[in-house]
């Protein structure tokens, strides 16, 4: 959510950067972020 506050990101850059924490640490993690993404916003 501070990274939406401080720096403007929206939504879909969010999910972008998750796309590459599923290709760098794999599918639990990308679970994990999207959850939290979704419980934001």
């Amino acid at each position: 959510m501070s990274a939406m506050k401080e720096f403007g990101s929206t939504k879909d850059e969010i999910v972008d950067i998750l796309r590459v924490v599923l290709l760098t640490s794999g599918m639990p993690p990308f679970n994990k972020g999207m959850k939290i993404l979704y419980k934001l916003v």
